[in-house]
């Protein structure tokens, strides 16, 4: 039984690392300012900080622009969605498993502690 929960729990940590791993972000930009570390941020219009961007709700305007590309995001949507319902579902496995194992352990020490009073009351007649 030890040996499919660890098994269990192999799986579920695999399954979870491909998923984080298909995730990317890009590497930081090196440039002047980010690698001297006396650069100090100026701003006020001296221009070597960036200004704040509003950020816009462009996923409307990007949605349809290619249907090959929103098939392949949905797919991978879809498929991420999957991949969580079996990580969901090994997890709830392992801790069903691991409460029933539990409960079993508890049932023999209690039927050996028994068991062994049983044998300790016969040899004491």
């Amino acid at each position: 039984m030890k040996e499919v929960l660890k098994e269990l729990e192999r799986k579920v940590t695999e399954t979870s690392a491909a998923l984080h791993h298909t995730s990317t972000t890009a590497p930081p930009v090196k440039g002047k300012d980010t690698e001297d570390e006396d650069a100090a941020d100026k701003d006020a219009d001296t221009d070597d900080k960036i200004d704040e961007v509003e950020e816009k709700e462009e996923t409307a305007a990007v949605k349809g622009g290619n249907e090959k590309v929103d098939k392949e995001l949905d797919q991978v949507e879809d498929a991420n969605k999957a991949a969580q319902a079996q990580v969901d579902g090994l997890v709830k496995t392992i801790t069903t498993v691991q409460e029933k194992s539990e409960a079993s352990e508890k049932e023999l020490i209690q039927e050996i502690t028994d068991s062994t009073k049983e044998e300790q009351e016969a040899a004491e007649l």
